[in-house]
This record gives structure tokens, C-alpha cells and sequence, in this order.
């Protein structure tokens, strides 16, 4: 396999913060922080979505001293998508505690493929993948910029037969084989394309969290990953990037129910109908705990109904149809200044925040 450089882009990267005791023998890992080290991001701002993914924990694994476990993902954003890998590997307090750290390099778009490359290359020039060791130098990436092209790995007709057949089952495949991480990169990619969602495969897992988000699993501990998967909510979407359904319905409750608009929640809220991936019958579910179904049943509309059920048209297009035959049916009781003022004030902020992605039928254009 050859790799060569066509055009330059830059690594971003990040590591886990630790508390360092600096004495007189030289520096020694106290414990960890609660602050991120070494962010070459400009301003030292990690984008949202990706923070977003680390607290959902879709990149905690525990490598080993010897063999960190790599994770890689596909993470859509507002901007554009981003393409993380992170090395996770134990390092020792002076405790003698193992603690795990993770070591995160950040390419724009969907560049996964040439930053597992680096990554390979980066293995074979120095026969060790480029963790994160608070007590040795970092060599920084702030500077260096590739992009690599490579040869495409040739997949058999009885193992693509395989891999279609798994793809169908909702769950990971897992693979012990001893395999580099380019060839277990381009596996995973043939079952993103396949699933149509955001690839994520990891690759030397000893533990990990969150296993039936990824596409496919290598692994030292074939038996510990599979109890894990058994034990994880069947009904988890490899899709879903995020799901945290109590912030959810916090949000839609402060901009149903509070009598000052808030611009704070709309964006939050907005962030999640455009970051989550949540396929549309988890919107329903979240909206009908709030009544939205029961609703349009009822010839009553309180202000909070009626901002619920236009709120749920941002979330779910579909549903704005079904609004408007309700308030055709329904005009005796509907308050339509409520409608107005409410749609008013989302739209304007949206097209603030967002441009013109978004819109909302006006009373005045329905007769």
C-alpha cells in the first residue's frame, strides 16, 4: 500500500487533562483534571459536537499500558462534519493507580480515512502509536498538515455476503483476528456505506462503552465485548450520534411554558434537531410525553399546546400538515395570535442562528 501526500489539511488535537506534582525527582501524574490539555484548536475551542460525543460517551474505552484502543469516528456538526480519532491508553499516579487517558487528533470533513493513514504511518516510523503520556514530551501536530491517498482494499464476493447480512442485525460486527487498523478502517467504511450512517469502528478494544453505536469492533477480549453488547439497550440506533432525552424535554418545556422567550433554549434545541441524528419516531415519543397526539384529538388549545405542536414542526416536518388541517378544522378555538407571535419569534432567531434551513407555515397564506 502506498500512501502520498496531495493536499495539505490541518490535525487539530486534544488530550485528557491530568494533575501533574512537580518535586525535585521530576513530574508525577496526581490524579486526572476536569480540563482538557494540549488544544491546538484555534482559541482553544473544541467544537460542540464533539464535546457533545465525548460526554455521551461514545469514546470511552480502556486500552492497556502496552496496547492503547483507537477509536474512530464520524461526527456531524452544524459546520460540516468532523473526522476524530482517539488513542486511549492507562498511564500510573504516583499512587501506582492505572487511570485511563486519551489522546484525540481532529481532521474537518470526512477525512477518517486519510487521518487512520497518519495514524498507521505514524505506527510504523516509530513502532508505537502516538498516545497520550503526560510525563514525556508531546510531539505537536499543530503544524503539520497531510492528506493521504491509498490503495482501495479488495473485498471478497463471500465476504461482502457477509458483511450484508450483519449489517441487516442491528448489531457490530467483531473481528479478533490480528489485523493493522488501516484494514479494520476500510472494513468498517463498506458497512457505514452499507448502514448509510456515520462510520465509527474501534480497534483493539479491551472495554468500551456504548458498542452497538459502532459499525464494527476489533478487539483483544472478544468475550467481554460481546457481554457488553448484551447488556446495552437492543433498541440503540448505530446512527444516533446523541441522544439525551432529559435535555430534550428540558428545552421544549422552557419554550413552551416560560413567558420570556429564550433564545439560550431555541439554540440548544436546535443544535439537537440538526446534531442528534434521533430518527423520527424518537421525536414523536418525546413530543407525545409532552400530549402533542393526544392534542390534536381535543378541541381545546392552550398557549403551551399550541407552541408544543409548532415546535414539533422544526423537529419533524412532516407533522406540520397535520397542524394545519387541525387548525382548519379547529379555528373557532385556536388562538391564533398565540401561533403568530410564537412562529414570529422562532423564525427569527432560527434565520439568526441558522440562515433560511428552516420555515414554518404562516396563518395569513392558509385562508
Amino acid at each position: 500500500m502506498q500512501n502520498f501526500p496531495i493536499n495539505p489539511i490541518p490535525i487539530h488535537e486534544f488530550s485528557t487533562g491530568v494533575v501533574l506534582d512537580k518535586s525535585t525527582s521530576g513530574d508525577n501524574i496526581v490524579s486526572l483534571s476536569q480540563k482538557w490539555m494540549n488544544i491546538s484548536f484555534p482559541d482553544e475551542k473544541i467544537p460542540h459536537s464533539i464535546q457533545r460525543a465525548i460526554i455521551n460517551q461514545f469514546f470511552v474505552a480502556t486500552g492497556t499500558e502496552e496496547e492503547p484502543t483507537i477509536i474512530g469516528r464520524v461526527i456531524p456538526g452544524i459546520d460540516g462534519n468532523w473526522s476524530v480519532i482517539s488513542i486511549n491508553n492507562l498511564v500510573k499516579t504516583t499512587d501506582g493507580e492505572s487511570i485511563p487517558v486519551s489522546r484525540f487528533f481532529v481532521t474537518l470533513g470526512n477525512t477518517l480515512e486519510n487521518l487512520v493513514n497518519w495514524v498507521q504511518s505514524q505506527y510504523l516510523l516509530l513502532d508505537s502509536y502516538p498516545i497520550w503520556n503526560p510525563l514525556r514530551p508531546l510531539e505537536k501536530t499543530r503544524n503539520q498538515l497531510f492528506l493521504f491517498s491509498q490503495d482501495q482494499l479488495f473485498l471478497s464476493q463471500q465476504f461482502k455476503q457477509e458483511y450484508n447480512q450483519k449489517a441487516k442485525e442491528n448489531t457490530p460486527i467483531i473481528l479478533n483476528e490480528e489485523l493493522p487498523l488501516t484494514t479494520v478502517y476500510q472494513r468498517a467504511e463498506y458497512l457505514a456505506k452499507l448502514n448509510i450512517s456515520p462510520l465509527a469502528f474501534a480497534y483493539q478494544a479491551v472495554n468500551l462503552k456504548r458498542c452497538r453505536s459502532f459499525h464494527l469492533i476489533h478487539t483483544l477480549n472478544e468475550g467481554n465485548i460481546r457481554e457488553v453488547i448484551s447488556r446495552e439497550h437492543l433498541g440503540i440506533n448505530p446512527n444516533i450520534i446523541v441522544f439525551d432525552e432529559d435535555k430534550i424535554k428540558v428545552l421544549i418545556k422552557r419554550l413552551i411554558h416560560q413567558e420570556a422567550f429564550s433564545l439560550t433554549a431555541l439554540n440548544a434545541f436546535m443544535r439537537e434537531v440538526i446534531e442528534s441524528g434521533l430518527p423520527q419516531q424518537y421525536w414523536h415519543k418525546i413530543f407525545d410525553d409532552f400530549g402533542a397526539s393526544i392534542a390534536l384529538t381535543k378541541e381545546i388549545a392552550p398557549p403551551s399546546i399550541i407552541k408544543l405542536l409548532t415546535l414539533r414542526c422544526l423537529a419533524i416536518p412532516e407533522t406540520e400538515q397535520e397542524l394545519i388541517a387541525w387548525i382548519g378544522k379547529n379555528r373557532s378555538f385556536f388562538n391564533t395570535e398565540v401561533y403568530n407571535s410564537f412562529r414570529g419569534k422562532l423564525l427569527r432567531n432560527i434565520s439568526s442562528l441558522y440562515g433560511n434551513r428552516f420555515d414554518l407555515f404562516s396563518l395569513d397564506d392558509q385562508g
